[in-house]
């Protein structure tokens, strides 16, 4: 049991910054907070009568709005901290502790302003034991109900393209050999030359772009300077397509597709390492297989 229980928790998660409106999540989050307390008066609330408790109980709701800003936005500038590749269910979970302690110390600060209780370590304990009691369990829940929920959802699509990806490279063999790729770097006179068939996927390298080409069974790579963004507006093809903000890929040489509950990767021939979908791009899989 304990090593399964080690192992979930480090299997991949989506990171905890994938949220594209930061500002909407705290907001919601205080209103949460504010309509529960409001709501359920838990921790003797029930007891405490006071013409200015509501505004009190959204005063709570505006700490947890904070707190989750300055969070969501300071942990925005460390990018290689949250990396969605390195981040796992134990992370996570241990992020959105961290995230409700902050919380608890904001609300002990509130709270002793407010008069209701003296500043010390003992109202710092008794006001982070009440957040924790308030959030950890179905925040470790849902986390968990998350994951399952998002392995599945891929898994599942996953192996629907997976079996129809056979039957495609089949009835598509030798089509499109004639279809040529050519690319002009930055200085407007290197160029590279391939037929299409023969890419797999164009990988950013800083100020250079790398091609990984299969090339009478074996994987040779070509340099050439430019930003993928730039290659992107030159690809003739609706096959070529980017998948990420660090790949373009040729779908008609994706082997297979994975899943996991970050998302969904494509694999080629002759490589082992696999090449990720980001969320935006995750349109991409419906091309797959690729017809025509």
């Amino acid at each position: 049991m304990p090593s399964r229980i080690t192992s979930l928790l480090k299997q991949p998660y989506p990171s905890a910054l994938n949220h594209r409106r930061p500002v909407a999540l705290a907001v919601g989050s205080g209103l949460f907070v504010a309509l529960f307390l409001t709501v359920f008066q838990p921790f003797g609330l029930h007891q405490w009568t006071s013409p200015y408790k509501f505004p009190v109980l959204l005063g709570y709701g505006a700490v947890t709005t904070a707190g989750t800003l300055l969070l969501e936005l300071s942990g925005r500038r460390l990018p290689s901290v949250f990396a969605e590749e390195r981040w796992t269910v134990g992370k996570h979970i241990a992020w959105v502790t961290f995230h409700l302690f902050t919380i608890g110390l904001g609300n002990t600060l509130y709270s002793s302003w407010l008069g209701f209780i003296p500043f010390s370590p003992a109202g710092f304990v008794r006001f982070g034991f009440i957040t924790l009691a308030v959030g950890i369990f179905p925040i470790a829940a849902g986390t968990i109900l998350h994951y399952l929920r998002q392995l599945r959802q891929h898994v599942a699509r996953a192996e629907t393209v997976n079996q129809a990806l056979p039957d495609h490279r089949t009835e598509t063999a030798g089509r499109h050999a004639d279809d040529v790729l050519e690319l002009v770097a930055e200085n407007g006179k290197d160029r590279v030359r391939l037929p299409t068939n023969a890419l797999l996927f164009i990988e950013s390298s800083d100020n250079y772009a790398t091609l990984w080409v299969n090339q009478e069974g074996k994987v040779r790579k070509e340099l050439i300077r430019s930003s993928l963004g730039r290659l992107e507006n030159q690809l003739p093809y609706p096959y070529l397509r980017r998948c990420h903000r660090s790949y373009i890929v040729n779908l008609r040489n994706v082997q297979s597709v994975s899943g996991n509950a970050q998302g969904y990767k494509l694999h080629f021939a002759l490589l082992d390492g696999p090449v990720p979908v980001a969320r935006q791009y995750r349109h991409i899989l419906q091309q797959l297989p690729v017809h025509g």
